[in-house]
């Protein structure tokens, strides 16, 4: 059986999927694609560096750098578009319960508190 296509490229900006789906939105850019033959399936390497806050001032401050690598299955990731469809509705169902909380503990909605 012939191996299928990666979905993402090396450079390509992608999102995790699961992280979407709770709202927050990080992209994050492809430096590898791998294909595993166990799974049958294609795997990426994403390479996080991130800088520690600014309140840091221990040391060289370019010596503070977090790195890591992370590797994804091709299910894991999503594309932009995706990933604010996702953000919308994660944060569409938290709107919906403050309201529901709103009307049932303030007065319908009128800011005074029923209780």
């Amino acid at each position: 059986m012939p191996i299928s296509q990666p979905l993402h490229a090396v450079d390509d900006i992608v999102y995790i999927l699961a992280s979407a789906r709770r709202g927050f939105l990080e992209s994050y850019k492809i430096n590898n694609v791998i294909y595993n033959p166990e799974d049958e399936g294609w795997v990426y390497l994403i390479n996080i560096r991130r800088s520690p806050s600014a309140g840091q001032t221990v040391g060289h401050f370019r010596d503070l750098r977090i790195s890591g690598s992370l590797y994804f299955r091709e299910a894991e990731l999503i594309d932009y578009c995706m990933a604010l469809d996702s953000a919308v509705t994660y944060h569409q169902r938290q709107v919906a319960s403050l309201e529901a909380k709103l009307n049932a503990r303030c007065n319908g909605g009128t800011g005074t508190n029923a209780g």
